[in-house]
């Protein structure tokens, strides 16, 4: 895309004359072996092209599938318990990312469908009663298990 917009930028002038439906210059700026007039073909060729390529991106069969075999088959709380943790914990990105993004990132991965955003979902987990940590003390007491043996 970035060498569509440089060609576009560096030939300005005929790509607006172009893009307005301007006419009144035609006969001075298209003639046989005129440059312009391979330029003006170029132009729409990269139009054309262009669009074709942001066409592709948006459509459903060109959408990324989950490659990951991996499905998070724990409850959701405790996907936003792990996804808060990450973050706070600066893991991804050293600590530069946006929650909304890891959360996004880390569904997509693990196959998550959240009902509801993990804001609102962190809400729950603030709010419980015992630790907002249950989720990963129970980790941690699992992976200390799995040590001493």
């Amino acid at each position: 895309m970035k060498t569509f917009t440089v060609f576009f930028q560096a030939n300005t002038e005929l790509f607006a004359y172009y893009r307005n439906s301007s006419t009144h210059l035609d006969s001075q700026i298209f003639h046989i072996g005129s440059t312009q007039l391979e330029l003006l073909a170029q132009i729409m060729a990269a139009e054309q092209f262009e669009l074709y390529l942001n066409e592709r991106e948006t459509s459903p069969d060109f959408l990324v599938k989950p490659t990951s075999s991996l499905i998070w088959t724990e409850k959701h709380v405790s996907f936003v318990e792990m996804v808060y943790a990450f973050h706070e914990a600066g893991s991804f990105n050293h600590g530069k990312v946006a929650l909304s993004a890891l959360a996004d990132s880390l569904a997509e991965m693990f196959q998550v469908e959240l009902a509801q955003d993990v804001s609102r979902i962190w809400l729950d987990v603030r709010s419980r009663k015992k630790a907002p940590d249950s989720y990963l003390q129970r980790l941690s007491t699992k992976l200390r298990e799995r040590a001493s043996r």
